[in-house]
């Protein structure tokens, strides 16, 4: 049986396409990856972070922009990277 160019170019092309969705699917290896924070640590960084958001928004109420925007500034250090 004999198969036209364009039937091979099509097959070649389906099967580099299925070899490329394989090694897609490969997870890369990690050696070490990094431990979490404690989640104690996480949690009462979050807490101050809240609390100098809410000191942040009541001097904003008061007029001290100044003083929200440092008060803001801070909360943001305490905020965990994937929360922002």
């Amino acid at each position: 049986m004999e198969h036209s160019a364009t039937n091979l170019e099509e097959i070649e092309k389906e099967e580099d396409q299925y070899h490329s969705a394989e090694e897609e699917k490969e997870e890369p290896k990690t050696e070490d990856p990094q431990p979490e924070e404690p989640i104690a640590k996480v949690e009462a960084d979050l807490e101050r972070a809240m609390k100098l958001k809410e000191e942040g928004n009541t001097a904003v109420r008061e007029g001290k922009y100044e003083e929200a925007i440092e008060l803001y500034e801070e909360a943001i250090r305490y905020t965990p990277e994937k929360d922002m």
